[in-house]
């Protein structure tokens, strides 16, 4: 269903752009990271589904005006987001996107006021039956409703060393909360964040190296230890249970994974980047709205707690606009122009 809801936003896509088909499923079915997503407790396989899926309906929407295409959406988003919080994202990439096609076209006040309306209708939508159930819940067993792991906790895991990668879960920083709770945890953290801010911020050197590391970490190996997690036997046992062999043997299959999976990044971030500058002058709001959810992706885990897992949603949007055609001789001329202008500008 994922490659498929690929499949239909490049066809979306092919109605203003020349559209390879065949290498956004080739991309989608190779991408091995997210059949390996269906160990995982978090809802991370479903919710991309349908998040990709709202995004195809929404851009429907926006070309054929069309309302049950923006109820389609909404009510795919509404899934994303109750399986997972992370879609908050994809949330607000859309609303801006509904945006843009709103003061992109000359209307009466009359179609303003029913666009925006339908906005609201499509966040309502979304937000609304995933905050009744989860109060519903609740109440119904009883439930602390401000229980809930601190946001600044999350946040000064990200700007602290962890023991797998800078910026990644901490054990120590998150055990604070269950042993002090939540609101005494919270106001440590804040303390703790101004304190590390204050640190860091002499240190220019030092904060380049700790974010390049952390985002090295997140984004140059996306298949989160896939084959280990879904094999070895020690990751809930332990040694003494099982023999080391069986891990060993993991690890060398898994090297192979590993090198496919970079240049299938190195594939989309470098075909998305192609494109983008062949069309630049021809940006349409479809790829504004990919390129908005990637970017507040990165943004967002470059602050927050990281984890390759929590980037892949972001890798899989850029697949469509990785899969638009390049014009090899329009290229390549505006390759030779700029090179004419360096040379004159330097003469």
């Amino acid at each position: 269903m994922t490659i498929f809801s690929i499949y239909l936003i490049c066809l979306e896509l092919s109605k203003k752009y020349k559209i390879n088909k065949h290498l956004g499923i080739f991309l989608s079915l190779t991408f091995i990271t997210i059949p390996m997503l269906s160990t995982f407790i978090y809802g991370d396989l479903s919710s991309i589904t349908f998040a990709l899926f709202s995004i195809y309906f929404i851009m429907k929407y926006t070309r054929e005006k069309n309302l049950k295409y923006a109820i389609f959406s909404a009510g795919s988003m509404c899934i994303s987001y109750m399986l997972r919080m992370n879609m908050l994202i994809f949330i607000i990439a859309i609303s801006i996107y509904l945006f843009f096609d709103i003061i992109s076209e000359k209307q009466d006040t009359k179609q303003i006021l029913k666009k925006f309306g339908i906005m609201f209708m499509f966040l309502l939508i979304v937000v609304g039956p995933a905050n009744i159930i989860k109060n519903y819940y609740l109440n119904k067993y009883n439930l602390e409703k401000n229980e809930n792991f601190p946001v600044f906790g999350y946040i000064y895991m990200g700007m602290q060393e962890a023991y797998s990668s800078p910026g990644w879960f901490n054990y120590p920083i998150a055990n604070v909360t269950f042993e002090l709770g939540k609101e005494e945890a919270s106001k440590m953290y804040k303390i703790v964040i101004k304190l590390r801010t204050e640190e860091i911020i002499k240190k220019p050197k030092y904060i380049l190296a700790f974010y390049r590391d952390k985002t090295a970490s997140m984004w140059a190996e996306n298949t989160y230890a896939a084959i280990h997690y879904n094999l070895s036997r020690n990751f809930e046992g332990g040694k003494e249970t099982y023999p080391d062999e069986l891990d060993k043997k993991l690890i060398e299959s898994e090297s192979f994974l590993y090198i496919y999976q970079k240049a299938l990044i190195i594939i989309i971030f470098g075909g998305s980047i192609a494109v983008l500058f062949e069309n630049r002058k021809n940006i349409s709001n479809e790829l504004i709205l990919l390129l908005t959810i990637f970017i507040g992706g990165f943004l967002f885990h470059t602050i927050w707690e990281a984890k390759s897992r929590y980037i892949i949603p972001y890798i899989v949007v850029l697949i469509p606009i990785a899969s638009i055609e390049i014009n090899k001789i329009k290229f390549k001329r505006m390759e030779k122009k700029d090179e004419f202008t360096k040379q004159t500008n330097s003469n």
